[in-house]
């Protein structure tokens, strides 16, 4: 039997940013420091649809994220333009969809 090691690793990182790259299928953990330092926190080897079930679970969980923090204009903006991203999204796999079943 082949045992993998089990690692957790915990950083404190204050003012993190956090964005995926599509070059190396990473989410990058960054500060405005870290940026210019080039350094932060990479996970590589994290796929598309991983990411999007990330954004599922953290914004349409039992729990949302976006009711745990004092919102802003601009996170009502931000929110309006993944709003719009995600009917995009729907309607044209709902238009494939269509296109598909009339075949």
């Amino acid at each position: 039997m082949i045992r993998h090691p089990r690692i957790r690793y915990t950083f404190d990182i204050k003012n993190a940013t956090l964005f995926y790259s599509e070059y190396d299928n990473s989410i990058n953990v960054e500060t405005q420091e870290s940026i210019e330092l080039e350094d932060g926190v990479s996970i590589c080897g994290i796929e598309p649809e991983t990411v999007f079930m990330l954004c599922r679970n953290v914004l349409a969980c039992c729990e949302p994220i976006q009711y745990k923090f004092k919102a802003k204009d601009w996170h009502v903006k931000s929110a309006k333009e993944m709003i719009t991203a995600l009917q995009e999204f729907v309607d044209s796999k709902e238009k494939q969809d269509d296109t598909a079943t009339d075949s």
